[in-house]
């Protein structure tokens, strides 16, 4: 419901996000190309939040701590043990879900810009880069929100 990187969500820290205003600030330097990324937060990832931060939230600054390493991130192969348990080895990855979401949204006929933007992705063509710092934030929430929906309705169709 994010679509972060597993290295960024993994080091995710609760100080970046913002209850009020549904937001989640992934500072520059835990971002692959080095720059800050808003993450609009639908109804359900933060009760997702809501219920993690209830079990140790207030223990440790980490979002994702290690069960076993204390002040530590949880470990890298952690989300993908987790897919292998529930019977997805060999057919799905974590970074799988950003190909997912991507994949649907565009299929949904959603902007291809306020996808690229939530991807944290940047324009390849350098001049439209320089010119353009367009955040899309009101889009890309709407689009967060539609795509949490759409996954409930898969879940519960299933």
């Amino acid at each position: 419901m994010t679509w972060l990187r597993s290295k960024e969500l993994r080091g995710a820290h609760w100080t970046e996000i913002d209850w009020e205003e549904r937001l989640w600030t992934v500072p520059a330097d835990r971002m692959k190309m080095r720059r800050k990324h808003l993450v609009p937060l639908s109804h359900q990832a933060l009760e997702v939040l809501s219920q993690l931060y209830s079990l140790h939230g207030r223990k440790s600054p980490l979002i994702f701590p290690s069960m076993g390493k204390t002040g530590r991130a949880m470990s890298e192969n952690t989300m993908l043990n987790a897919l292998n348990a529930l019977g997805y080895k060999g057919r799905h990855v974590p970074h799988g879900f950003r190909k997912t979401a991507s994949t649907n949204l565009n299929e949904q006929g959603w902007d291809y810009r306020w996808i690229e933007k939530q991807l944290a992705h940047e324009d390849s063509n350098s001049v439209r880069r320089a010119y353009n710092s367009a955040e899309y934030l009101s889009d890309r929430t709407r689009m967060m929100h539609h795509y949490s929906a759409w996954l409930d309705e898969c879940k519960f169709a299933a």
